[in-house]
């Protein structure tokens, strides 16, 4: 009978193999080049490999199964599913993976983890150290779900020094290798939680982590009061001493990484505020070598320019920096003009007897001289290869921002009287801020301050919070209404306040200084800002009585509920997660709240609508102005669920299907707390 139910499940969701366009989204593979290509991509993870056909007799539960893997684990562990049938049509690759042999359908599935090792896996090949490749591990246990994963966070790597005593503390933070800490305070035979061994991988090299088995005067002297604790050093270089912060966000990885993002790369992050004022131009570039041709655009990054220095054999690497680079004659006036602008320095030696195809490929199309050293310059938010600005000798600064310029794409709106209005309800509507320039055109500054800002509408991180708009040539009047007094002109637009809909607004006001780090520096405040309006107004919360329900969805608030079963921990704490990460898929738009409710203590209101107990979780939308409700008919999966939350945020949407109430929810005030303590009465 358990068979069964999982096979009508399996063919009710139509989870069939897929086809090829299917693969690069559910991590199916078809060869072992594949899999070994993305053991060598992601090496700091921890990697979960099921071997299986589609002719076997637990094929099918196996895909299933994997794919509810993949879905609670994304984040902690790199989930993939060889499709022995695929792989074995292709002659060549038989040899490579035996365990695909049709031979061994009898023992299929194969579960095999990839556990990185103590040094990057190395994918070439030519390094055979043992220390260097990423150590296999049979998988022998029952193949479900559950079981599955917590094996994986029994091996999880982690990658983070341990230490017990302040001595060992003080030690660590003279270590300047990576500037930042992050310290989890555990007991001494507490776990360590599984979200933080994920986030040592994500953050491997770029924070300095370390778990502290702390005694109980350790814990009073850090001023910890519970375990496990995560303390956050950040290196203040002035003062050349560390500022502490106690991570008190939940306890799962989507928002840690946020938390975490701040102490990446240990580079100290000042805190924005109103007398933020710009970084000086002595700044700490990175400067990295490339070794594999193929590799370089996955260095270009969508916040930041780059500047790839293609070199023959004959020059040294030695001391390469934005220094050098500008005491070379040809080079030196971009240098000067726009060392702001970047952040990276690529360095790839090439050999022109020993070219590859795809090198060569790329000199002959671009025209470039094999027997000479060049300069390239990707700006921001390109990433093809051959969408470059070569840095040459004899250009004037308007010149080189007129190339650059026509490399990036345009991602600002052109607003008049009329397209102004609607620029900014539809920012404001959509949660965003509408930043707009108002410029006069014949102004000789007005290419340059229209090349910053189209450079700075091409940054991901504030096209993720702004909106960006050109107004041109505006007149003496409308100039009047806007309350202009001189042009050029910035101006943000945040939201409405109060009942009539006036505008709040932050203006640009470090006229005439319309540089790119002053203006950087005036969207980094707003965004930052934003951002921190944006996660309080997130409400996620857990309701047991009437006015705590009417607080999150009383008074004609719409919002999302999840009927959650606490007597199933680990299965409430893996969909508690998924409703979490639904609700920030949402942050941008019109604002709703996310209410989740214990459903077995609260059966009563489940029977109201009738539902079972039985058959959590569900996922229901409910307008209290109204009385009118959905109930998600699909299993609780993250698909499923973003499908049937994105027709609730649909303006076009009428929201049919709805059915109403006789009047408003009402919930009976019950202490679920002591409902949990004795484990429900089953």
């Amino acid at each position: 009978m358990g068979i069964k139910i999982v096979v009508l499940a399996f063919l009710i969701l139509g989870l069939v193999f897929p086809q090829d366009q299917q693969k690069k989204d559910n991590g199916i593979l078809t060869s072992f080049l594949q899999l070994k290509e993305k053991l060598s991509q992601s090496s700091k993870f921890l990697a979960f490999v099921v071997i299986a056909g589609k002719s076997c007799e637990n094929c099918e539960k196996a895909l299933f199964i994997f794919q509810q893997y993949k879905m609670n684990m994304e984040g902690y562990v790199n989930s993939y599913f060889m499709d022995c049938d695929q792989m074995w049509d292709q002659v060549f690759e038989r040899e490579h993976f035996a365990a695909c042999d049709p031979k061994n359908s009898n023992i299929w599935p194969i579960v095999q983890f990839f556990k990185p090792p103590a040094e990057d896996y190395d994918p070439s090949g030519d390094d055979t150290s043992s220390k260097r490749q990423p150590e296999v591990i049979q998988y022998k246990d029952v193949f479900q779900e559950n079981r599955l994963i917590d094996y994986s966070k029994a091996i999880m790597p982690l990658f983070a020094y341990e230490v017990r005593t302040e001595q060992d503390i003080q030690k660590q933070l003279e270590n300047k290798t990576l500037q930042n800490k992050i310290m989890l305070f555990i007991k001494e035979n507490e776990e360590i939680p599984y979200y933080f061994k994920a986030l040592t991988s994500h953050f491997r090299y770029k924070i300095h982590f370390c778990v502290v088995k702390a005694d109980q005067e350790l814990l009073d002297q850090y001023k910890i009061e519970d375990t496990p604790t995560i303390l956050a050093f950040r290196f203040i270089r002035q003062k050349q001493s560390y500022k502490q912060e106690i991570y008190v966000g939940p306890k799962r990885i989507q928002s840690a990484i946020t938390f975490f993002k701040k102490y990446s790369s240990g580079v100290e992050k000042k805190d924005i505020n109103l007398t933020y004022k710009p970084k000086t131009e002595s700044r700490k570039y990175n400067i990295t070598m490339i070794h594999q041709f193929k590799d370089i655009p996955q260095y270009f990054n969508s916040d930041q320019g780059v500047l790839l220095y293609l070199i023959t054999d004959q020059t040294s690497t030695d001391d390469i920096s934005f220094e050098t680079l500008q005491q070379i004659h040809k080079y030196s006036s971009f240098i000067e003009y726009f060392k702001t602008y970047v952040d990276s320095i690529l360095i790839y030696k090439y050999y022109q007897n020993q070219l590859e195809v795809e090198q060569e490929e790329f000199f002959n199309l671009n025209k470039l001289n094999l027997q000479e050293d060049h300069l390239l310059f990707y700006p921001t938010g390109i990433k093809n290869l051959n969408s470059f600005f070569k840095v040459r000798a004899k250009l004037s600064k308007k010149q080189m921002i007129s190339e650059i310029f026509s490399l990036m794409e345009n991602k600002e709106d052109l607003l008049d009287e009329e397209a102004i209005q609607h620029y900014i309800k539809h920012a404001i509507s959509t949660n965003r801020i509408a930043t707009s320039l108002f410029i006069d055109t014949k102004d000789k500054q007005s290419s340059e301050l229209l090349f910053v800002f189209r450079y700075l509408s091409n940054q991901k991180k504030f096209r993720d919070c702004s909106s960006f708009g050109v107004y041109k040539d505006i007149t003496k009047e409308y100039q009047k209404h806007w309350q202009i007094d001189n042009l050029p002109f910035i101006v943000s637009f945040l939201h409405n306040i109060g009942d009539n809909n006036q505008l709040q607004t932050a203006v640009y006001d470090s006229a005439p200084d319309f540089s790119y780090l002053a203006l950087h520096n005036y969207l980094s405040q707003l965004c930052f800002s934003k951002e921190k309006e944006k996660i309080e107004s997130v409400l996620i919360a857990e309701t047991n009585n009437q006015q705590n329900f009417d607080k999150y969805c009383g008074n004609g608030e719409e919002c999302f509920i999840a009927f959650l079963d606490y007597s199933r921990e680990n299965k409430f704490k893996i969909e508690l997660d998924l409703f979490k990460t639904l609700s920030e898929k949402f942050r941008n738009q019109k604002a709703v709240n996310w209410v989740y409710i214990d459903g077995r203590c609260h059966k009563q209101l489940l029977k109201r609508i009738n539902l079972s107990d039985q058959d959590m979780p569900y996922l229901l939308y409910y307008n209290s102005k109204s009385w009118k409700y959905k109930i998600m008919e699909e299993s609780f999966v993250f698909q499923n669920m973003l499908g049937f939350t994105q027709k609730f945020m649909s303006k076009k949407n009428k929201k049919a299907g709805l059915l109403k109430l006789q009047d408003a929810i009402d919930i009976d005030e019950k202490d679920c707390e002591l409902q949990r303590q004795k484990k429900y009465d089953l």
